[in-house]
């Protein structure tokens, strides 16, 4: 997750209060949207039919495709096309009308994904944390059931998506991580991190929410993986 960067002005009434609402809003949106299994899914998706193109682009058999050399997306996937031009190039629209194409492209499972994103299908989802919410045990033996059952799958048909979410991460002195810290203006002009006030309802900690998915392609391989996590 991407800490905020920056410091909060003392001409704030409470700028400490309006700190730790920001992240516990931030934290909100992450857990409500950003992190939601259907964004995830989809997430999933764009990016298996991005890595599949980029690798026919690669291969120099763009004629698979049916797409210009000269499309913007195309051009960015090219080698040496990764510049800040051609990625500025890139926009919603070019990316929809490239996966509307892709839709009828040469590769047939390319054309599939691309199909299925279009029509807007995602992927069947089993989410582990929600299948056993606080039963670790559980958790750990169908990670490691669905792991031997799909290794050969992930990436194809199968999808894995592991994500782990802070409400404030443990910052420390590294000056590595300087930059993550959120910052508190004091009226007297002293800079102090939020974690550090004796009083804060925000403190540092490497604890964090955990976001395992599986996500499925085929209706058979969700079968068997809910048969297999329910020990059937």
């Amino acid at each position: 997750m991407t800490q905020f960067i920056g410091t909060v002005s003392a001409c704030l009434t409470r700028p400490r209060d309006a700190a730790e609402d920001f992240l516990l809003a931030r934290y909100r949106l992450y857990t409500n949207v950003y992190l939601h299994k259907t964004t995830r899914g989809i997430e999933q998706l764009l990016s298996t039919i991005i890595c599949r193109t980029a690798e026919i682009v690669e291969s120099g058999d763009t004629g698979l495709l049916g797409i210009s050399g000269e499309n913007q997306l195309i051009r960015f996937l090219s080698p040496g096309g990764e510049t800040l031009d051609n990625y500025l190039a890139l926009d919603d629209t070019v990316v929809w009308a490239v996966i509307g194409r892709l839709r009828s492209c040469g590769d047939g499972r390319l054309a599939q994904l691309a199909t299925r994103l279009w029509l807007r299908q995602t992927p069947a989802t089993i989410d582990i944390q929600t299948e056993f919410p606080n039963d670790s045990e559980r958790q750990r033996r169908a990670q490691h059931r669905l792991d031997d059952m799909f290794k050969d799958a992930f990436g194809a048909d199968v999808f894995k998506d592991d994500a782990k979410l802070n409400l404030y991460g443990e910052i420390g002195a590294d000056d590595a991580k300087a930059q993550q810290r959120l910052m508190i203006q004091l009226r007297n002009g002293d800079v102090r991190e939020i974690s550090t006030f004796s009083d804060a309802t925000i403190a540092a900690s490497d604890r964090g929410r955990r976001f395992l998915r599986y996500y499925f392609l085929s209706e058979s391989d969700y079968n068997r993986a809910r048969s297999a996590i329910e020990g059937r």
